[in-house]
């Protein structure tokens, strides 16, 4: 049984399978990979560079995802908080006696140190410790691509290194506590024995160098607004933790109720840094990619006139005493027409007293002065049009224009007058 075929569509087919034997699939690269003899690759294909994902695709790009990661982390301190309300007594914990400790009792009535945020190594600073380490791998992805700005001549990218190395510090410090070690370590050395004040040492160090470093790199995000607005209210909660934490501003309540003001507060603080810096590296990401323009001057701008009415009001003034002026010399050149045409009129007139009956003279008088009369008003006409080319050159196209007219329109009313 034959079926129809049109040769259209068996040619079309042809090609197609010329095509897919000219250009073989991954299947048969794998083949001929597993088929072929000697050392073969262990992984596919999919695990070289050029396939793997890059470092700024782990940066939240969508608002969707930024907003789902900053209510995740208020979530997670919402629940440490929670969790230390309720796994602690109203009137907190006991503290350890000292000689406890050097007897090793060291989990005397501690049933959930952990979650003691009063106590060190506890979940709240663990956190902090992991938000941090975030903070460092989105400031590397920063990094690499605010490294590559155009108009950076002096490097100013560079302080983002000493974000990183200031983030992974704090990642460190809150997790162990070196705070107090480095407090304590500088009140020996200053021989100060003044209680508390190892406090105040760790503290006004960490403001100075932390505190310059941030003021640093505002200057940088100031193009984010987002991130400014995160940056200013991590500020403000680090003062107000600094200051709960020497003891400048009392709170009311029990000890459960200021331990969790002050974590709190701390707890906030460090989200808001993290917010910043992921909420700037998703700015810098969006303006690599084109979506946010930058208007560049390549040339400073040339500084134009203004236009002033007084100025205009001075050009209209001239033009009027101009155009009086050029009347005035017409006028003095046609009365020396007027005063060569007189004897050579006469000159026709005495000839035409010596030929008697003779009426032609009159006539040839006439053409004669007609002609003199064209000439020089020819000449006159035209000295007048450079003078007023020269005079208004200044004015307008229309001024012009009309000048021209009224010159052209006063040699035709001396022709009728003659």
């Amino acid at each position: 049984m034959d079926f129809r075929r049109s040769g259209q569509l068996d040619e079309r087919r042809r090609r197609v399978l010329m095509d897919e034997i000219a250009t073989p699939s991954d299947t048969d690269k794998a083949q001929a990979t597993t088929s072929s003899k000697g050392p073969v690759r262990a992984y596919s294909e999919s695990v070289l560079s050029d396939r793997q994902k890059r470092v700024s695709e782990f940066i939240p790009l969508r608002p969707f995802a930024v907003i789902a990661t900053i209510l995740l982390l208020l979530t997670a301190v919402a629940g440490i908080e929670a969790l230390y309300i309720f796994a602690t007594p109203p009137g907190g914990y006991a503290k350890i006696n000292p000689a406890q400790i050097k007897a090793g009792a060291t989990t005397a009535e501690h049933p959930f140190a952990a979650l003691d945020l009063d106590a060190r190594g506890n979940i709240g600073s663990w956190f902090s410790s992991l938000m941090f380490a975030g903070g460092v791998l989105m400031v590397y992805s920063l990094l690499s691509i605010r490294a590559h700005r155009v108009d950076d001549y002096r490097g100013r990218y560079r302080v983002w290194w000493w974000v990183g190395v200031a983030l992974a510090w704090a990642s460190i410090d809150t997790a162990t506590g070196l705070h107090d070690a480095l407090g304590h370590a500088l009140q020996l050395l200053a021989g100060d024995g003044m209680p508390g004040g190892h406090k105040l040492l760790w503290v006004g160090i960490y403001g100075l160098i932390f505190g310059t470093l941030g003021l640093r790199a505002s200057f940088e995000i100031w193009s984010s607004l987002a991130a400014m607005v995160a940056a200013s209210c991590a500020a403000l909660l680090y003062f107000a933790g600094i200051a709960l934490h020497l003891e400048m501003a009392p709170l009311p309540g029990g000890h459960v109720l200021q331990t969790v003001i002050s974590s709190s507060l701390t707890l906030l603080a460090h989200v808001s840094l993290i917010t910043a810096v992921l909420l700037y590296a998703r700015h810098v990401h969006f303006d690599a990619q084109g979506r946010l323009m930058v208007t560049v001057d390549a040339s400073p701008k040339a500084k134009k006139k203004p236009k002033s009415k007084a100025k205009l009001a001075v050009v209209a003034d001239d033009d009027a005493e101009k155009k009086p002026a050029a009347k005035d010399k017409k006028e003095a050149d046609k009365k020396e027409v007027d005063k060569k045409e007189a004897p050579t009129a006469a000159k026709p007139a005495a000839a035409s007293g010596l030929k008697f009956g003779s009426s032609t003279a009159p006539t040839a008088s006439a053409s004669i002065s007609s002609k003199t009369n064209t000439a020089p008003s020819n000449y006159a006409d035209d000295d007048d049009e450079d003078e007023d080319e020269d005079e208004d050159s200044n004015l307008s196209k229309s001024e012009r224009r009309r000048l021209k007219k009224l010159a052209r329109r006063d040699p035709g009313q001396q022709r009728r007058a003659a």
